[in-house]
């Protein structure tokens, strides 16, 4: 019954969003202000029904319904309800039920938005919200329907994919997704300018909060993705340039490089026509990115099978969401052409753009490397897959230059006298201090460049950060007389978006700090005999043997190690291995997930992984590495969302005194 009747709500909301749209056209047409209220309305009844549709699937996976067909896939009576209710997103079509809610409440806060400066833009991109609702409706409706039932109701179900039970996966896809959906905001707001006859070209600084939002969200899908797969996947690394992984990078790195373009376009009247082809990219990216992990086209370990016909729907999806803004921008580049010229990139204006160019050029490197497998099968005859290596060669010089750039960045003014210089003094000996900085790392054993150039890079934007603060703070303490520490203090956080951005700007640094670390990284596999010591890089461990305990529906056999770092006791680790039984098939094999002992500091991370045993445990093999500087990039990474929440956050008058110098984002 229940599952009836959220297929009803789905197929209710389609029909919906088909009305809802004729109306909104008709409305657009007829200019007419009570059809815009009227497809307002529908645009509200959309929301409630995936809502409902939504609600439903979470209680049928808590209550165990079994004659439904996903819960059955997803979810069994031994999982803790945690991994019940995060089952909704952990198959194909819970997923885009997930996109469909999300995209709805998005479309109805944009709906029913009070803000007059967005009134004559919001009925078309509204329009534009209810197309793309009408897509994942009649999918969801009409092909990867989560209500599926089966013709008999079985006494359980075959759990959940045990590398998803983690508290990364509850967090990780919900984030992904809020970023994803929530870029179909500035997204619409942008192309409904490309279709009002006179350009508004303030729609920009409307899309401000919505665009930060999205970004704040995908970066938080991003870190937790990243830690999941550190502490799950039994490998050690946070990132394996899997094409799937990458899919989350393409939106994000491009969001990026619009919200410095949308920062140029509302100070200076310039880029709007890049502002614009930007927000396309971004979200057509997020609609490429999540194609490619349902679609099958590459390899991946966090894909879904693909499925021709869903594929060739989200070809003409993308084709219509990214190709017609896409023609209509170019038909209408005269028209959306700025008064803001960018004539030289030695201005600050000019920096922000090289930023860009660096921040497309590293989306286009890996987006290459990610498809480049069908690229070689369609053009070559034989699949060829780019390996880590690529994407090392390419991104990381272009990273390090992109950081250098971001410190140097910070100190040019946006309003440069003409024959005034381009950098203040003491920027020249920020210069002089990173050399030196490089040398001394170099003296003291970091002989990888790389890594060198990246821990100098990261101070470089640092000392760059503090003397742009104390720039500031000494015109302030001039002109108001306060002391330099209260001065500095006002300086720094009495303007809270530039705060923000200082913030952002100092997590990008010390995440990577956390990158440089990477190729000093120590692995040792080893089979010990129990008692038995060995040794991997300064630490000592010993096996003191295994036992086993069952919770939650599963069996965990774990190590017990004693640990010590030059001879200094350092406690007990104890590495694991799950097995997960199948309990709708009890014959098939049990599903094995490796949960790894992970124990760090802001040095390295001393990191296990119980590989297998021998003899009921008196032999066992262990895999441990030693990996360094990885706290760096969490700390960076928290950070840059503390960075977007205080940008976000609403601003009191500044009484911050501004400065020639001073960054302001």
């Amino acid at each position: 019954m229940m599952a009836d009747l959220g297929y009803l709500a789905l197929v209710s909301g389609f029909l919906v969003s088909i009305y809802t749209i004729v109306t909104y056209v008709m409305a657009l047409v007829g200019k007419n202000e009570r059809l815009v209220k009227t497809a307002n309305g529908g645009m509200a009844v959309m929301a409630f029904l995936s809502t409902v549709a939504s609600a439903i699937l979470v209680y049928l996976l808590l209550t165990g319904d079994f004659s439904v067909q996903y819960v059955v896939q997803h979810t069994n009576r031994a999982l803790p309800p945690m991994y019940k209710i995060s089952a909704f997103w952990a198959g194909q079509e819970g997923s885009l039920l997930l996109w469909l809610w999300f995209h709805t409440i998005f479309g109805t806060l944009l709906a029913f938005s009070e803000n007059t400066e967005t009134a004559e833009l919001r009925p078309t991109a509204s329009a534009i919200m209810t197309f793309i609702a009408i897509f994942f409706f009649g999918v969801t409706a009409f092909m990867m329907n989560p209500f599926a039932r089966l013709d008999m109701t079985y006494p359980d179900g075959v759990g959940l994919n045990p590398l998803l039970q983690n508290i990364g996966m509850v967090i990780h896809p919900v984030t992904l997704y809020l970023g994803y959906v929530a870029f179909a905001v500035p997204f619409s707001l942008g192309v409904a300018t490309l279709f009002k006859k006179k350009i508004d070209f303030n729609w920009v600084k409307y899309t401000r909060l919505w665009s930060l939002i999205a970004w704040g969200f995908l970066s938080i899908g991003i870190l937790y993705g990243a830690q999941w797969a550190y502490v799950e996947l039994g490998w050690g690394g946070y990132w394996a340039w899997d094409p799937v992984e990458n899919a989350s990078v393409f939106p994000w790195l491009v969001a990026t490089a619009f919200l410095h373009s949308a920062l140029l376009h509302e100070r200076n009247r310039a880029l709007n026509a890049t502002s614009l082809l930007l927000v396309i990219l971004s979200y057509g990216l997020c609609i490429f990115g999540t194609y490619l992990t349902r679609s099958g086209i590459v390899q991946s370990v966090h894909g879904f099978p693909g499925i021709p016909l869903l594929n060739t729907l989200f070809h003409v999806f993308m084709a219509i969401i990214v190709g017609v803004p896409l023609i209509l921008l170019y038909k209408r580049r005269d028209v959306v052409a700025d008064s803001g010229q960018i004539n030289t990139f030695f201005s600050k204006e000019g920096s922000v753009v090289l930023t860009n160019y660096i921040l497309v050029t590293i989306t286009l490197a890996v987006l290459i490397g990610s498809l480049f497998p069908v690229i070689s099968r369609n053009f070559m005859g034989a699949e060829v897959s780019l390996d880590q290596n690529y994407y090392n060669l390419v991104n990381v010089p272009l990273g390090i230059a992109l950081v250098f750039l971001m410190g140097a960045c910070i100190r040019i003014s946006w309003k440069r006298k003409e024959g005034a210089p381009l950098f203040p003094v003491d920027f020249y000996y920020s210069l002089g201090a990173t050399l030196v900085l490089s040398l001394v790392l170099y003296l003291i054993g970091v002989r990888h460049i790389g890594s060198a150039l990246a821990i100098g890079s990261a101070f470089f934007v640092i000392l760059n950060l503090i003397l742009e603060v104390n720039s500031t703070a000494v015109v302030r303490s001039e002109k108001t007389g306060e002391g330099g520490l209260t001065s500095f203090w006002k300086s720094l956080v009495g303007n809270r978006r530039r705060f923000g951005a200082y913030i952002v700007h100092l997590s990008v640094a010390l995440c990577m700090i956390g990158f440089a670390g990477a190729p000093f990284d120590i692995e040792k596999s080893q089979a010990v005999k129990l008692g038995e010591t060995w040794t991997v890089g300064d630490y000592q461990l010993t096996y003191r043997g295994l036992n086993e305990e069952f919770v939650y529906g599963h069996s965990s056999v774990y190590a017990t190690l004693e640990v010590a770092k030059n001879g200094k006791n350092k406690g007990i680790m104890k590495p694991e291995l799950q097995f997960h039984p199948n309990y709708l098939n009890p014959q098939e094999p049990e599903r094995q997930r490796s949960e790894v002992a992970v124990r760090g500091n802001l040095s390295e991370d001393l990191y296990i992984i119980l590989a297998g045993w021998e003899r009921g445990g008196e032999i066992a093999t262990f895999k441990v590495m030693v990996n360094y500087l990885v706290y760096w990039i969490w700390i960076g990474m928290y950070l840059l969302i503390v960075g977007t929440v205080v940008a976000l956050w609403p601003a009191k008058r500044s009484l911050a005194v501004e400065a020639g110098t001073s960054l302001q984002k």
